[in-house]
């Protein structure tokens, strides 16, 4: 998998060709992708500016994601992690870049997470393994 400005493309011949996806038709002109992560063939999340979350657990088509209240602001959304369904993050910063952003997915919607210890914008997140004290 891989992202660009606007498009999401797909190998599965380890990069001999590349399929367009398909992406929802409710995505914000002059939006861009930044991230994206695979958990498995089907399941996989992509995210980018201005607030873009997507979505597919296809393989294919890709769809945007819930939202709470709190992630319906202008952020530019860099990175994405997750290791299921239920626990994904997103990373980045406000559009004027003046304040970090870090969102949770609970497998229902996102939520914007307190950022209030650093200063500049979230470039990574790596979550390696869910252990059941931290759910």
């Amino acid at each position: 998998w891989v992202v660009g400005d606007n498009a999401i493309l797909r190998t599965r011949d380890g990069g001999q060709t590349w399929e367009s996806q398909t992406l929802p038709s409710d995505l914000p002109s002059g939006f861009g992708l930044k991230g994206i992560k695979a958990l498995n063939a089907n399941t996989a999340y992509a995210v980018g500016s201005p607030s873009v979350l997507l979505q597919t657990a296809d393989g294919v088509t890709w769809s945007s994601m819930p939202r709470g209240p709190d992630v319906l602001g202008n952020f530019e959304f860099q990175v994405v992690d997750a290791v299921d369904p239920t626990h994904v993050w997103a990373v980045g910063a406000t559009v004027d870049r003046k304040y970090p952003v870090i969102a949770f997915y609970d497998g229902s919607k996102w939520y914007v997470q307190p950022t209030e210890v650093l200063s500049s914008p979230i470039t990574a997140v790596h979550h390696l393994e869910r252990r059941k004290d931290h759910q």
